[in-house]
């Protein structure tokens, strides 16, 4: 049997991982971007329209026909298609709206906390 022995970390500066890695340019670059509250507006808008479609299609399939004896298979596809698209598209409309409105108007709070902390910090 051998022994296993723990080795000693490494005395070597080159050998021992980095504490704090400071960003790359393009790291900074795209922190500068999203602290842009248009640009969060924006992909809010185009995240909270996708989700809506999704939510859209899985409810519009869910719904019944009010005259489901008289229809044919055929028409009950295309009443269940038309419903699906409809319903996609006013719960798209809905969320993108939400999102962004929510989103821009979170973002702008939060600027003006924050200026308003920097402004009690400094001057107080």
């Amino acid at each position: 049997m051998e022994k296993e022995t723990e080795q000693p970390p490494s005395s070597n500066p080159s050998e021992q991982p980095p504490v704090f890695k400071m960003p790359t340019f393009e790291e900074i670059k795209a922190q500068e971007m999203m602290d842009n509250c248009a640009v969060r507006s924006v992909l809010s808008l185009v995240g909270g329209g996708g989700l809506g479609l999704f939510m859209g299609m899985l409810l519009g399939a869910l719904d019944n026909p009010p005259h489901l004896d008289t229809m044919t298979a055929k028409e009950q596809f295309i009443y269940t298609a038309r419903q699906m698209g409809s319903r996609s598209l006013s719960t798209a409309k809905a969320f993108a709206i939400m999102g962004a409105i929510f989103s821009g108007t979170e973002c702008m709070v939060e600027k003006v906390v924050v200026a308003l902390l920097y402004f009690a910090v400094m001057h107080f």
